[in-house]
């Protein structure tokens, strides 16, 4: 009994402490992890691609010039590099000192030396050296400052008194030099360069004043200045410049005069750019000249030859460049221009050509031609591409040729009774051949088709949403109910479309639009695939692809002939990511009509489908949305789902049967995810809407400078 007892005793504490750590095991293995769902509120930012108050991105803004009148371009050339003039002394020295200092003196009859000591010394307190000469004299020096004036006045002042008795000043490594001057004219001599007054040296001296012109030198410019300046006129026709030599004021009074006469030619004042349709520039040249030479008013072709009306042809641009002295003379040309050039009354064919100012010439070339072969029952030819070794029923005698490149591409063009045309691709223009007559009536219908094609933005985001929380019932109802914590007074009832519970399409307009889709951006439940911009022109299709290829096996090909089992197996790849294509199309109220097509694929993990090859889990939106300009369009819907088991617990007792379910814990999830894609298009009538867009989009930047666009 006693060793019942004893072993009861033994065993008894060894139960107690497993029982205690089988509960601790299994409630390590059973308590389910926390999750904090808490989010943090975050701070909303406007798409840099919604609509302001102050956009004027509508299509009655539009500013374009229209098909008949000419645009204007001028480029800067680099001037031919001149070494650099520098005068032979320094003469302005009165820019040493400044002009906000203010400074007064007073001096009575003393003598030279005491003088220069006093105004060198005592009030500008500069550096300053005295020759010998200067010492012994006996001149005196009176000068009486009232009122303050600033001390580059002050210098002027006494370098013009000291000058008048004989006294030059030279400045040289922070030091004035004080001397005597010399009697010997040449070394008297003061040099200037410039055409401004403040280039003229302050000296009573005689001057050589060198001043370059712009304009060339003219004989007219050499005889004014003789007759009406007391001053030596030399004229240097190679360097373009004048030789000036006199007094200050002589050169003074000259320099004004030449400023007035340095100025283009009067018969350049006025300059027009003049484009013909149907008469020659050479046969327009030769009648207008005629016609004005009549008038009274003379004309010149090609060289001024002092006349008021210069007429200069342009054949590489078929067009006229036409100077004039007064505004009379223009638009006498424009005149005679609108009379003459019309089309021929004869019924000859004769060739004209049409360059675009906006459009591709393929492109109204492809409007043209249906249009001009339904008139007369003609023939159309479109646009074709086609390998140059694509034919391979090609004549042999063609494959023999050499020295010869087969075209690749067939041109756009009609052909009728009237009229035939073609559109050459490498110039960008159009050739017609028909009667005068006939090309005048197409000129107007050609004229509105060339206009200068608008271009659309697109800010795309591709997310998937974790269903859960403020997301549990979708994106749809999560914006409408406000829970994606949008700010204060942000309507979010947008316009639904479609009454599918598989998906829809949310239009939220202008910056409400940009504020949902940044606000789904930062959201902690959102993971954000994609975020491209894409610019594409009207009516053309961008396509964006970004993902993985993944090698899959295809069909095995066994071979039993010969000795022993030969197979081969073809392997192709799969691309997995997202492919984007969408397809705008403006309208004249500036209503982008997109054509979307959306797939996102991944490889399913842990899956293997036939021939052991990845599963591929993919999801697909095509449709067609109507939105304004800074409009935000949202598409969502797909929802999937993800069920996964998690068996977690003690390893090796988890395992044991029946009591191993003490150890574990058994857990079941089902994830569910929604694609969502958010589109805002941007409609760009002109291209001066590119500097606004460029200064949003650099907001968003941290680390990257846009370069400054003129």
């Amino acid at each position: 009994m006693n060793n019942k007892c004893n072993r009861h005793q033994f065993y008894t504490p060894k139960l107690i402490l497993l029982f205690v750590s089988v509960m601790l095991l299994a409630g390590c293995a059973s308590e389910p992890t926390k999750n904090d769902t808490k989010q943090e509120k975050f701070k909303i930012n406007d798409s840099y691609l919604a609509s302001t108050n102050g956009d004027t991105s509508s299509s009655d803004s539009v500013q374009q010039k229209p098909a008949s009148q000419a645009s204007q371009v001028y480029d800067s050339l680099a001037s031919l590099p001149t070494s650099e003039r520098v005068p032979p002394q320094q003469t302005n020295l009165a820019s040493q000192f400044s002009t906000e200092r203010m400074v007064s003196a007073a001096a009575k009859k003393i003598p030279l030396e005491d003088f220069i000591h006093y105004s060198f010394g005592e009030v500008l307190g500069v550096n300053y050296l005295i020759d010998k000469d200067l010492v012994s004299s006996e001149q005196t020096v009176t000068l009486n400052v009232a009122e303050s004036i600033s001390e580059r006045n002050f210098f002027e002042v006494i370098a013009r008194l000291l000058d008048s008795n004989k006294v030059d000043i030279l400045f040289e490594n922070d030091v004035y030099f004080l001397h005597e001057k010399s009697t010997e004219n040449n070394k008297s001599m003061v040099f200037g360069i410039g055409a401004s007054t403040s280039s003229v040296p302050m000296t009573n001296d005689e001057i050589i004043q060198v001043v370059p012109l712009k304009y060339g030198i003219k004989i007219s410019v050499e005889r004014t200045l003789n007759q009406l300046v007391d001053a030596k006129i030399t004229a240097d026709f190679e360097q373009s410049a004048l030789f000036i030599r006199g007094k200050r004021e002589n050169i003074l009074r000259a320099l004004d005069i030449v400023r007035l006469l340095d100025a283009p030619a009067n018969r350049g004042k006025y300059v027009g750019l003049l484009h013909l349709t149907f008469i020659g520039i050479d046969d327009f040249s030769e009648q207008v000249s005629q016609l004005l030479e009549n008038e009274g008013v003379p004309i010149s072709i090609g060289k001024h030859n002092n006349k008021n009306v210069v007429i200069v042809p342009l054949p590489q641009i078929d067009s006229l460049v036409i100077f004039s002295s007064h505004q009379q003379g223009l638009n006498r040309v424009r005149y005679w221009a609108k009379l003459l050039d019309k089309p021929s009354l004869s019924e000859t064919k004769q060739y004209f050509i049409y360059h675009p100012r906006y459009a591709r010439a393929s492109d109204i070339g492809e409007s043209l031609a249906p249009l001009v072969a339904a008139r007369s029952g003609g023939t159309s030819s479109g646009t074709s591409s086609r390998s140059a070794n694509s034919n391979s029923n090609s004549n042999s005698n063609n494959s023999e040729t050499t020295g010869q490149v087969p075209s690749t591409t067939s041109k756009v063009g009609a052909q009728t009774d009237i009229l035939t045309f073609v559109v050459d691709e490498r110039s960008n223009a159009i050739v017609f051949y028909t009667t005068g007559k006939e090309y005048q009536t197409l000129i107007p219908l050609i004229g509105r088709l060339d206009v200068l094609p608008k271009q659309v933005l697109l800010d795309i985001i591709i997310a998937e949403v974790t269903l859960t929380d403020e997301f549990s019932l979708g994106v749809e109802f999560a914006i409408k109910n406000g829970n994606v914590g949008l700010p204060e007074g942000i309507p979010t009832s947008g316009a639904l479309f479609g009454s599918s519970k598989t998906g829809g399409t949310l239009a939220i307009g202008g910056a409400d639009g940009g504020i949902v889709a940044t606000a789904l951006q930062t959201n902690q439940y959102v993971n954000v695939l994609s975020n491209p911009s894409l610019l594409v022109r009207d009516g053309v299709t961008a396509t964006m692809s970004v993902g993985t290829e993944i090698s899959v096996v295809g069909s095995t090909v066994s071979d039993d002939t010969g000795s022993g089992d030969k197979s081969k197996t073809n392997v192709e790849y799969r691309k997995t990511g997202v492919e984007i294509s969408v397809t705008p199309t403006v309208n004249a109220q500036g209503i982008v009509i997109m054509e979307i097509d959306e797939k996102i694929s991944n490889q399913v993990k842990g899956s293997s489908g036939a021939g052991d090859n990845p599963s591929i889990f993919e999801r697909a939106i095509k449709t067609e949305v109507v939105a304004e300009s800074g409009q935000t369009i949202i598409l969502a819907g797909l929802v999937s789902s993800d069920v996964s088991t998690n068996d977690d617990g003690v390893p090796f007792l988890k395992d044991i049967p029946w009591l191993g379910s003490l150890f574990k814990t058994e857990s079941r999830s089902n994830t569910k995810t929604e694609l969502v894609m958010l589109v805002t298009p941007k409609v760009i009538h002109r291209t001066d809407q590119w500097q606004q867009i460029s200064q949003s989009f650099e907001r968003g930047l941290s680390n990257i400078s846009l370069p400054k666009t003129k």
